[in-house]
Protein backbone atom coordinates (compact mmCIF):
# COMPACT_ATOMS: atom_id res chain seq x y z
CA UNK A 1 0.00 0.00 0.00
CA UNK A 2 1.59 3.48 -0.97
CA UNK A 3 1.50 6.44 1.79
CA UNK A 4 2.95 9.45 1.95
CA UNK A 5 5.30 9.65 5.36
CA UNK A 6 6.58 13.70 5.75
CA UNK A 7 5.93 14.15 1.78
CA UNK A 8 7.03 11.26 0.45
CA UNK A 9 5.26 8.89 -1.16
CA UNK A 10 6.08 5.13 0.57
CA UNK A 11 5.22 1.40 -0.62
CA UNK A 12 4.37 -0.53 2.90
CA UNK A 13 2.41 -4.05 3.46
CA UNK A 14 -1.01 -3.82 3.14
CA UNK A 15 -1.96 -3.75 6.99
CA UNK A 16 0.89 -2.63 8.00
CA UNK A 17 -0.17 -0.71 11.78
CA UNK A 18 1.78 2.77 11.96
CA UNK A 19 4.29 1.16 14.52
CA UNK A 20 5.08 -1.39 11.66
CA UNK A 21 5.79 1.37 9.20
CA UNK A 22 7.69 3.28 12.08
CA UNK A 23 9.80 0.16 12.93
CA UNK A 24 10.01 -0.54 9.25
CA UNK A 25 11.53 3.02 9.31
CA UNK A 26 14.14 2.39 11.72
CA UNK A 27 13.08 5.63 13.81
CA UNK A 28 13.33 5.50 17.62
CA UNK A 29 10.00 6.30 18.84
CA UNK A 30 10.39 7.27 22.29
CA UNK A 31 9.86 10.67 21.71
CA UNK A 32 7.99 10.95 18.78
CA UNK A 33 4.07 11.93 17.94
CA UNK A 34 2.54 10.62 14.60
CA UNK A 35 -0.73 12.44 12.84
CA UNK A 36 -2.43 10.60 10.10
CA UNK A 37 -4.31 12.75 7.63
CA UNK A 38 -3.56 15.99 10.13
CA UNK A 39 -4.89 13.94 12.85
CA UNK A 40 -2.84 13.13 16.34
CA UNK A 41 -2.70 9.39 16.42
CA UNK A 42 -1.32 8.24 20.29
CA UNK A 43 1.19 6.29 21.43
CA UNK A 44 -1.02 3.52 22.75
CA UNK A 45 -2.98 3.08 19.27
CA UNK A 46 0.05 2.89 17.10
CA UNK A 47 0.05 -1.02 16.99
CA UNK A 48 -3.76 -1.53 15.92
CA UNK A 49 -3.87 1.69 14.05
CA UNK A 50 -3.87 0.58 10.10
CA UNK A 51 -3.50 3.90 7.57
CA UNK A 52 -5.07 3.73 4.22
CA UNK A 53 -3.83 3.40 1.01
CA UNK A 54 -2.40 7.22 0.36
CA UNK A 55 -2.94 8.42 3.62
CA UNK A 56 -0.78 10.94 4.62
CA UNK A 57 1.35 10.73 7.95
CA UNK A 58 3.26 12.89 9.63
CA UNK A 59 6.32 11.87 11.82
CA UNK A 60 7.37 14.26 14.40
CA UNK A 61 10.42 13.97 17.06
CA UNK A 62 10.53 15.72 20.03
CA UNK A 63 12.95 17.79 22.28
CA UNK A 64 13.44 18.17 25.73
CA UNK A 65 10.23 20.46 26.97
CA UNK A 66 7.66 18.57 24.42
CA UNK A 67 8.83 20.74 21.34
CA UNK A 68 8.45 19.33 17.98
CA UNK A 69 12.31 18.34 16.85
CA UNK A 70 11.95 21.03 13.62
CA UNK A 71 9.86 24.29 14.15
CA UNK A 72 9.35 24.41 10.51
CA UNK A 73 8.13 21.14 10.47
CA UNK A 74 5.54 21.74 13.20
CA UNK A 75 4.85 25.49 11.68
CA UNK A 76 3.94 23.72 8.55
CA UNK A 77 2.04 21.38 10.37
CA UNK A 78 0.07 23.88 12.08
CA UNK A 79 -1.04 25.72 9.34
CA UNK A 80 -1.88 22.71 7.08
CA UNK A 81 -3.97 22.21 10.01
CA UNK A 82 -5.25 26.15 10.09
CA UNK A 83 -5.78 26.01 6.04
CA UNK A 84 -8.06 22.71 5.95
CA UNK A 85 -10.20 24.55 9.00
CA UNK A 86 -10.09 27.39 6.94
CA UNK A 87 -10.99 25.84 3.66
CA UNK A 88 -13.82 23.65 5.87
CA UNK A 89 -15.17 26.71 7.02
CA UNK A 90 -15.55 28.94 3.31
CA UNK A 91 -12.48 30.75 3.46
CA UNK A 92 -10.86 31.29 0.19
CA UNK A 93 -7.31 30.70 0.49
CA UNK A 94 -5.59 33.82 -1.69
CA UNK A 95 -2.00 33.50 -0.31
CA UNK A 96 0.00 31.34 1.87
CA UNK A 97 3.25 32.61 3.63
CA UNK A 98 3.71 36.11 2.40
CA UNK A 99 6.95 37.34 2.66
CA UNK A 100 7.20 40.66 2.73
CA UNK A 101 11.00 41.50 2.54
CA UNK A 102 12.10 42.13 6.10
CA UNK A 103 8.99 43.14 7.67
CA UNK A 104 7.61 40.08 8.53
CA UNK A 105 5.79 36.86 7.13
CA UNK A 106 1.22 36.34 6.44
CA UNK A 107 0.96 32.90 7.42
CA UNK A 108 -2.15 32.52 5.66
CA UNK A 109 -3.93 35.45 3.72
CA UNK A 110 -7.45 34.29 3.05
CA UNK A 111 -11.15 35.48 2.13
CA UNK A 112 -15.16 35.28 3.03
CA UNK A 113 -17.98 37.39 2.34
CA UNK A 114 -15.39 40.39 0.79
CA UNK A 115 -13.54 40.30 3.69
CA UNK A 116 -9.67 39.33 4.00
CA UNK A 117 -8.30 37.97 6.84
CA UNK A 118 -4.41 37.79 7.62
CA UNK A 119 -3.98 35.06 9.40
CA UNK A 120 -1.20 34.28 12.12
CA UNK A 121 -0.81 30.64 13.24
CA UNK A 122 0.81 29.50 16.48
CA UNK A 123 1.44 26.09 17.80
CA UNK A 124 2.47 25.12 21.42
CA UNK A 125 2.11 22.27 23.44
CA UNK A 126 -0.88 24.40 25.36
CA UNK A 127 -2.99 27.61 24.43
CA UNK A 128 -1.40 29.80 26.81
CA UNK A 129 2.35 29.48 25.44
CA UNK A 130 0.60 30.09 21.79
CA UNK A 131 -0.99 32.61 22.25
CA UNK A 132 1.41 34.60 24.31
CA UNK A 133 3.62 34.11 21.38
CA UNK A 134 1.11 36.94 20.03
CA UNK A 135 2.26 39.86 21.38
CA UNK A 136 2.22 43.41 20.32
CA UNK A 137 5.93 43.50 18.46
CA UNK A 138 4.38 40.63 17.00
CA UNK A 139 1.16 42.43 15.72
CA UNK A 140 3.03 45.45 14.73
CA UNK A 141 5.21 43.23 12.26
CA UNK A 142 2.07 41.87 10.71
CA UNK A 143 0.53 44.89 10.29
CA UNK A 144 3.58 46.68 8.55
CA UNK A 145 3.59 43.49 6.27
CA UNK A 146 -0.17 43.60 5.71
CA UNK A 147 0.07 47.18 4.41
CA UNK A 148 3.18 45.85 2.25
CA UNK A 149 0.88 43.39 0.55
CA UNK A 150 -1.87 46.04 0.50
CA UNK A 151 0.06 48.56 -1.49
CA UNK A 152 1.93 45.80 -3.84
CA UNK A 153 -0.99 44.33 -4.76
CA UNK A 154 -2.93 47.44 -5.32
CA UNK A 155 -6.22 46.72 -3.58
CA UNK A 156 -7.94 48.44 -0.64
CA UNK A 157 -9.82 45.60 1.01
CA UNK A 158 -12.01 45.57 3.82
CA UNK A 159 -10.03 43.08 6.02
CA UNK A 160 -9.10 41.79 9.86
CA UNK A 161 -6.39 40.08 11.53
CA UNK A 162 -6.79 36.82 12.57
CA UNK A 163 -5.11 34.07 15.57
CA UNK A 164 -5.28 30.26 14.82
CA UNK A 165 -3.93 28.68 17.91
CA UNK A 166 -3.11 25.14 17.25
CA UNK A 167 -2.54 22.75 19.98
CA UNK A 168 -2.47 18.73 19.98
CA UNK A 169 -5.93 18.03 18.41
CA UNK A 170 -7.42 21.50 19.13
CA UNK A 171 -7.81 24.45 16.81
CA UNK A 172 -8.85 27.83 17.99
CA UNK A 173 -10.12 30.87 15.58
CA UNK A 174 -9.95 34.01 17.06
CA UNK A 175 -11.13 36.62 15.05
CA UNK A 176 -10.31 40.40 14.94
CA UNK A 177 -7.77 40.65 17.28
CA UNK A 178 -5.89 43.80 18.63
CA UNK A 179 -3.56 44.27 21.67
Amino acid sequence: MNLIVNGETKNFATNSTLQDIITSLKIEDKVMAAAVNMEIVKKDNWDTFTPKEDDKIELLQFVGGGWFFMSKQKGDFAEKKALSFLEDKGYKIIEQNFYAKKLGEIDIICKKNNVYHFCEVKSAPDYETAINNIHKNKLSKLKRSIDYYIQTKKINPIFCIDAIIVCENELEHLENITL
